[in-house]
């Protein structure tokens, strides 16, 4: 069984050197690497071309992620389709081979690794990392879970169902949940496993969770009133958070963290509702393509 590697870039050349070796060593060899590059300026594209992989330049301000992984898998020869963010680091040379392995089931559609946070990562991407993926029991009590970000999927299945363009940033999250409800499986290989280099801001924070509370209402079909969702949002998943915080932070103690762990929820909870009620907003108005960057 022959795959193709999909790798995303952009100004990532602190770390892409590390995901491309981590691809070469791999147990499972027989890959093609393609590599959609998306305007770098640090160098990045000098240090793909070090290694044997197609590069695909994606012109600045030309990026919407659906529309470049629908390109992506059409330029793809293989059955089944890896993606692979350029700051996920495989962690062995068996996270290849254990990602993909489950497809010998003919109903599994798409399977994603386990992640684990960066040592330099704030404690908040650290916390929240490991308890969406760890041994997998936590996000098996939520509707639906999955990341791109090392990821694969059936190609077959992709040719009736593209990925939605209009999507802002959950557009892996949105044709899993299409595809699982369409009766395909969605796996987790706890065993194939990258290391993946967050760095974010608080401002990035923000905006991250906005997108996705933007793109949530469209996936899930979210409505309500502005109370409601202030409360189902916001404000109970916020208390809920910070109390599952302080254990963790316990751990490994420091004030720092214990005085700017809430700050980061409360950022985070914040654009997830502003986005959930924006998103609302658009649907009503009959407006699925927000214009927002």
């Amino acid at each position: 069984m022959a795959v193709t590697i999909i790798i995303r870039s952009r100004n990532d050349a602190d770390i892409i050197e590390m995901t491309l070796k981590g691809v070469l060593e791999q147990s499972f060899q027989d890959v093609e690497v393609i590599n959609f590059d998306n305007g770098s300026t640090d160098g990045t594209v000098e240090k793909i071309k070090q290694f044997t992989t197609k590069i695909v330049p994606v012109p600045e301000g030309s990026y919407i992620p659906g529309r470049v992984l629908n390109k992506a898998v059409e330029l793809s020869a293989s059955e089944i389709i890896v993606f692979l963010n350029s700051d996920c680091v495989p962690v062995n040379k068996y996270w290849l081979e254990n990602l993909v392995k489950p497809f010998e089931d003919p109903a599994v559609g798409a399977v994603f690794s386990r992640q684990v946070a960066a040592e330099d990562s704030l404690p908040i991407i650290k916390i929240d990392t490991e308890r969406a993926f760890g041994d997998g029991e936590e996000h098996k009590k939520w509707e639906h879970f999955f990341s791109m970000a090392s990821s694969a999927l059936r190609k077959i299945l992709w040719m009736n169902d593209r990925f939605d363009e209009g999507m802002l940033i959950s557009e892996d999250m949105e044709w899993s949940y299409r595809i699982r409800k369409k009766g395909h499986k969605v796996i987790y290989a706890k065993d194939s496993i990258v290391e993946h280099h967050h760095h974010y801001s608080v401002k990035d924070l923000y905006h991250r969770h906005l997108k996705e509370g933007i793109d949530s209402v469209k996936i899930f079909s979210i409505n309500g009133s502005s109370i409601g969702l202030f409360l189902k949002v916001f404000l109970y998943p916020l208390a809920y958070a910070i109390a599952r915080d302080i254990p963790d932070l316990m751990k490994n103690f420091s004030w720092k963290d214990v005085f700017t762990m809430p700050a980061y929820r409360l950022v985070l909870f914040w654009g997830r509702f502003k986005g959930t009620k924006k998103g609302i907003a658009l649907g009503s108005k009959g407006s699925r393509v927000p214009g927002i960057k």
